[in-house]
């Protein structure tokens, strides 16, 4: 009887772990937290920052530490991340993150989420610097925390409660990066901006579908995520499978003998 209730108890605890792991494949990780700094800067005074490469880093930067900046040549480089978001004609706003907002959203196949984050001056300030693309919301690429009015999104634009792209003042994001062999904070448009090449694009996007600015390598990212949580399925299963092969067998040994 012993055997049986462990067999049992095993079986029962295989498929607990299959269903727990099912789910975890099916829902996205949590987003980090994420702040932002209202800033007088413009557009013009971001880029032509002093990129700082000593510890620690000045308070016009997203954090006091140093960070890892591949080169060209795939070198690497130590310096201080600044990390902005700009409006073509406007003031900027500073994140404390040195992590590009594409990542922290979970952006999968192109499917850019678009959420809230707080002011660090004022906790009860919140603002959506993500916003979207009329064309690519029409296919269902993109979305946003529900917005009020316009004042919650960056691009100073809400339209049925989605954040949309402003055409006559377009998002830039501005970051530490290598040209011409030196550091300089360069500011390109963001996310769901219209484009016409690669090079307009920041934080490594491409001018693609639509004529905006996506990031693709999030998509390859999902896939190999999907793969991995398919594998480890399979794998589960493949265990129980011949966990219940041996117990079906040690029975029948019993019966007969």
């Amino acid at each position: 009887m012993n055997y049986h209730n462990n067999n049992n108890k095993s079986i029962h605890l295989l498929l607990i772990l299959l269903i727990t792991l099912y789910k975890i494949s099916t829902v996205n990780s949590k987003k980090i937290n994420v702040s932002y700094k209202p800033t007088n800067y413009t557009i013009q005074d971001i880029e032509n920052f002093k990129v700082e490469t000593k510890f620690p880093c000045p308070e016009n930067s997203s954090d006091e530490n140093l960070i890892d900046i591949k080169k060209k040549d795939g070198s690497i480089v130590n310096g201080c991340e600044y990390h902005y978001y700009c409006q073509k004609k406007g003031n900027c706003i500073l994140l404390n993150t040195n992590k590009s907002l594409y990542e922290i959203s979970e952006a999968n196949d192109n499917n850019i989420f678009g959420f809230y984050i707080n002011n660090l001056l004022n906790i009860n300030e919140i603002l959506l610097p993500i916003s979207c693309n009329e064309k690519r919301i029409e296919k269902g690429k993109c979305m946003t925390e529900t917005c009020i009015d316009n004042s919650n999104c960056f691009s100073n634009k809400c339209i049925n409660n989605i954040c949309i792209t402003n055409e006559n003042n377009p998002t830039y994001i501005c970051r530490t990066m290598e040209e011409n062999s030196k550091l300089k904070v360069k500011c390109l448009l963001a996310y769901q901006e219209k484009c016409k090449n690669d090079d307009e694009c920041g934080d490594g996007g491409i001018c693609k579908n639509d004529n905006v600015c996506l990031i693709v390598s999030s998509e390859s990212i999902s896939k190999t995520k999907r793969f991995i949580n398919i594998g480890i399925i399979l794998s589960i299963s493949f265990v129980i499978v011949f966990t219940c092969y041996i117990f079906r067998s040690n029975i029948k040994r019993k019966l007969f003998n």
